[in-house]
């Protein structure tokens, strides 16, 4: 299921490389409603992970993805865009 998750960065984005050599990114996103969420980028693309680490704290964010099955409070996102940017394109995330 496709889900967005909109929040301000409380870090910046922490780079990994798990127990098979694949890299990952973590972070933290406060939400609206006062809650926080632990979000995660598997094995992202070279473009994605560019655009990842470009990302600073307290930017404001929309994450693409889904929830977690096995930590219930943690977010799989797929991509994200900024929530000051303008969406010109219907089919941004695909």
């Amino acid at each position: 299921m496709n889900l967005q998750l909109t929040g301000t960065l409380l870090q910046e984005l922490s780079k990994k490389v798990d127990k098979n050599g694949n890299d990952y990114y973590h972070g933290k996103l406060d939400c609206n409603d006062s809650s926080q969420y632990l979000f995660f980028f598997f094995q992202p693309d070279y473009d994605l992970s560019i655009r990842l680490e470009e990302l600073t704290k307290n930017q404001t964010i929309i994450l693409q993805g889904s929830w977690g099955k096995r930590e219930p409070a943690a977010f799989i996102a797929r991509d994200f865009y900024l929530a000051e940017e303008s969406r010109k394109d219907d089919n941004f995330f695909v």
